[in-house]
């Protein structure tokens, strides 16, 4: 029987922990992006335990899997942050803690097993409150790119400067983005090593089509000397529309591919994507969920409908009191306020 939960296609960071000195290596990296998997926004209560099949981690499950494995495990573990607390002034607060509070391998089960430090929570959940406009700063990825970005450096620069996507460019001191990468252990010290074998790189793998971040960036210079990087982060490019797909932005009819509502979903603020990424792991499909934010458009009313229409049925789940599938719910309470949204029989 698998005890391992279930597993969401899109994650969430906090802008606080995206932008804190944090290396990781490549397993160590995938274990992280795993966990963070198992995270349900609606959950009210603590961060679920960690479990994750290490042929999930690393397909070889011999001894060298548990060797490398192990020590991935442990490299997370050792982790010291330093973060300033959710909604604080970035300049007058800040507090340790970790990543997780204990973790490690069942070598009966094949599992890695363990917990996220209490105090990371608020760093990994509370979405529903950005949406309802309390609490901003999180960022949103999805997995399946975050997976096929091999090496570690790239992942973490995908974060970062998604964190500042919004923005369309961003400046960042060069020791603030080494420290940001190598937690002030940077082995690319000359920005001729650092270009090359940090920047160069991330430019090709996040640039892929199976990522699709494509950025640009340029050396700042204080005299001679590197001493920043600006950015260029455009929104997701707007594929030309054929017959097949010309359809009117926010009148319901379906997207025909993941690239167009992305665009789609770009001319607005994070609250819409964060909505859509909640309304999948309450269990709509995702035609469904597109459909929704396409009848959302513009309009922050209606995105309000749809904050309350999720946040009763997940109340009612809660309580015990939901007579009918947590989907069925919603859809239901949205044809009030969207006559043209039908219920898949």
């Amino acid at each position: 029987m698998d005890t391992t939960p279930a597993r969401n296609d899109v994650i969430f960071q906090h802008n606080n922990l995206i932008r804190t000195n944090l290396h990781m290596g490549e397993l160590e990296a995938r274990i992280m992006v795993m966990a963070l998997q198992g995270i349900h926004q609606n959950d009210e209560g603590p961060l679920p335990p960690i479990r994750l099949k290490i042929t999930d981690i690393y397909p070889d499950a011999g001894g060298k899997a548990y060797r490398l494995v192990g020590a991935a495990c442990k490299a997370l573990y050792e982790h010291d942050l330093r973060l300033v607390p959710v909604g604080s002034n970035p300049q007058n607060s800040e507090y340790r803690t970790r990543i997780v509070s204990d973790i490690g391998i069942d070598a009966g089960t094949g599992l890695v097993t363990g917990n996220f430090a209490p105090k990371i929570r608020p760093y990994l959940m509370e979405i529903t409150k950005v949406v309802e406009g309390s609490k901003p700063g999180f960022t949103s990825a999805d997995v399946k790119k975050l997976l096929v970005i091999k090496n570690a450096n790239s992942q973490r620069l995908y974060w970062i400067l998604k964190s500042y996507q919004s923005l369309g460019s961003k400046e960042i001191a060069l020791d603030k983005l080494q420290d940001y990468l190598f937690e002030g252990n940077s082995p690319y010290g000359k920005w001729g090593d650092f270009n090359r074998y940090v920047l160069e790189v991330a430019v090709k793998q996040l640039g892929a089509e199976d990522v699709g971040f494509p950025f640009s960036y340029e050396a700042v210079k204080t005299g001679k000397k590197v001493t920043a990087i600006k950015f260029a982060l455009p929104p997701p490019e707007r594929p030309e529309k054929s017959e097949r797909t010309k359809n009117r932005l926010g009148q319901g009819l379906p997207v025909q591919d993941d690239a167009g509502f992305e665009a789609f979903l770009a001319q607005f603020d994070d609250r819409r994507k964060l909505t859509y990424g909640l309304l999948l792991e309450d269990g709509i499909d995702k035609p469904m969920a597109q459909r929704i934010l396409q009848l959302v458009g513009p309009n922050d009313d209606a995105l309000k409908k749809v904050v309350a229409a999720r946040k009763a049925g997940n109340l009612a789940k809660q309580a015990g009191k939901l007579m009918c599938p947590l989907p069925a719910f919603i859809i239901t309470e949205l044809q009030g306020s969207f006559p043209g949204l039908k219920s898949k029989k």
